[in-house]
């Protein structure tokens, strides 16, 4: 089973995990996956994941605390060695990043959202490409996402109307709340988690006409430069620990 980055191709092959390494690894808070109780200490499901890999690969952690804009500007630049702890794919990250080709964990699928009053007019386009096209309405995403080939080349042009400001999606659900945006795509568990920190949440809907993003596999992502004998043993770990490999596409 192969270990796949964005131009070469490397067998895991039997590497000996006897050489102390230590991995920089970036993460944000995302619950219910990832909580962020002090610097430094993230704990929860894809942190205890996480871990698996690199006590079987032999490689200490050492957690640097950023936003999901913040990682991907880090793994856009290329600056130093680390690895997040789980990117969605695409070919055009995949030009900058070096993916792990093992399914780390599922997105939940993610939906547009908007006060009840906008929902009928917001529901008269059918995708949401249509909705982030129409000037008339802003919209709130989150910066450093990805929502889909097609979307992401529109939200490459930077329209005005569509902010990309908020750091996590209970941050976009509140915007929607104080009329900063017309809607917001959040994912559609980050809405129940919203609404137990802020009951206003509750009264947003779904925009149902607008069909969600579908659950998506997470993969590892890690920075160009973070060392070929890095990349080998974690992909053997992975592969030792179960994870199952998938092809990923260039």
């Amino acid at each position: 089973m192969p270990f796949v980055s964005a131009h070469t191709r490397v067998h895991a092959d039997d590497v000996q995990n006897t050489t102390p390494a230590t991995l920089a690894v970036t993460y944000f808070s995302y619950p219910p996956y990832i909580y962020v109780e002090q610097e430094g200490a993230p704990s929860g499901p894809h942190i205890l994941r996480f871990l698996r890999i690199t006590n079987r690969a032999g490689i200490d952690v050492q957690w640097h605390q950023t936003t999901v804009e913040g990682e991907t500007r880090m793994l856009d630049q290329g600056r130093r060695p680390f690895c997040s702890t789980g990117k969605l794919y695409n070919t055009d990250r995949a030009q900058r990043w070096t993916y792990l080709p093992y399914v780390f964990a599922m997105a939940p699928r993610a939906v547009v959202m908007a006060k009840p009053e906008n929902i009928q007019t917001l529901g008269d386009h059918t995708d949401l490409l249509s909705l982030l096209m129409d000037r008339s309405w802003i919209g709130a995403l989150l910066g450093g996402a990805t929502y889909g080939v097609d979307v992401d080349q529109f939200l490459a042009e930077n329209p005005e109307w569509v902010l990309r400001t908020g750091k996590t999606d209970i941050q976009l659900l509140e915007m929607v709340l104080a009329n900063r945006a017309h809607y917001a795509v959040v994912q559609e568990m980050q809405w129940h988690i919203a609404k137990n920190r802020n009951p206003d949440t509750a009264a947003l809907r779904i925009i149902e006409n607008i069909p969600a993003l579908p659950k998506q596999p997470i993969f590892l992502a890690c920075s160009r430069d973070l060392p070929e004998g890095i990349l080998r043993r974690m992909g053997k770990a992975m592969i030792e620990e179960g994870f199952p490999y998938r092809s990923l596409p260039k």
